[in-house]
């Protein structure tokens, strides 16, 4: 399995911590077919089938590794700079552009989750821009025996060294904005294609559910460093999740990924799944 799921005790939420651990080569894998845009191959990797050789076109290895690559070359530079107004622009957009990275990276990772707990769901893939706002995914479940909506589920996927922050700063007041209805035309826009794509669902009829059935849920996800952790746990950065979506606990889904620290371990992360896109190019 290339991701492990170990349950942790919340009264706000289900909540779980993830390792990659011994899976990390397979989530390496998996997360570089996603860049490369051949979902169904990083598929293949997470149900340990043969992958499909499909070769990469125009600049997309070069493109990927400029992604990946979080510490431009004129900016690094730039810290070099006598200048003290020039280095601290330059380590601004060095730490924004880091995490722009880490965060988009870690939605590759939770898609993988996502695809290992609920193999049989529909959802978004991962933003291809860095700078996409907005909801993070989105998941359908499906009822397969009468092809009616299980569930939605919103997903906030979020890396950063100091969560808690923005956790309460950010992501209860998305939420709290969604209860309130104030999201409600991104929400249609943000699935209305993900729908279209799965023929036995009338359009139309799961709109309506959406919106006037209790089938939404919320999944937060973070990915963060060790330090972090509490008495052995990480439940404690969920707290208020239960005020900001209201619902069933069922309906609130919490997960954190912890590395040693957090943006060593997610600059690794990246220089594998580089070093894996070329290896699938041939580069």
């Amino acid at each position: 399995m290339p991701i492990e799921f170990t349950a942790q005790h919340s009264s706000e939420c289900i909540f779980s911590e993830w390792k990659l651990s011994s899976g990390r080569e397979k989530v390496v894998a998996a997360i570089a077919y996603l860049y490369l845009q051949q979902e169904k191959n990083a598929q293949r990797v997470i149900d340990d089938l043969d992958t499909v050789t499909v070769q990469p076109k125009g600049k997309i290895v070069a493109n990927i590794e400029k992604k990946l690559t979080a510490a431009k070359i004129e900016d690094v530079a730039r810290l070099l700079d006598p200048d003290p107004e020039v280095r601290k622009t330059a380590q601004n957009k060095i730490d924004s552009d880091t995490w722009a990275r880490d965060g988009l990276l870690f939605q590759h990772i939770s898609w993988i989750a996502v695809r290992v707990q609920m193999p049989g769901a529909h959802m978004t893939p991962p933003h291809v821009r860095q700078s996409d706002k907005g909801f993070d995914g989105f998941i359908i479940d499906i009822d397969p025996a009468n092809n009616t909506l299980r569930r939605l589920v919103l997903c906030e996927d979020k890396a950063s060294h100091k969560p808690r922050n923005l956790i309460t700063q950010s992501v209860w007041a998305e939420i709290r904005d969604i209860v309130g209805g104030g999201r409600d035309d991104q929400i249609i826009a943000g699935i209305t294609n993900l729908v279209r794509a799965i023929p036995e669902i009338d359009e139309e009829e799961f709109i309506n559910e959406i919106f006037w059935g209790d089938e939404r849920e919320f999944r937060v996800s973070v990915a963060t460093g060790e330090d972090i952790r509490k008495n052995g746990l990480f439940s404690h950065l969920m707290e208020g999740f239960e005020e900001a979506a209201g619902g069933e606990h069922s309906s609130r889904v919490g997960a954190v990924l912890a590395f040693p620290e957090v943006r060593s371990g997610l600059q690794s992360l990246a220089d594998d799944v580089i070093q894996k896109v070329k290896e699938i190019a041939h580069v």
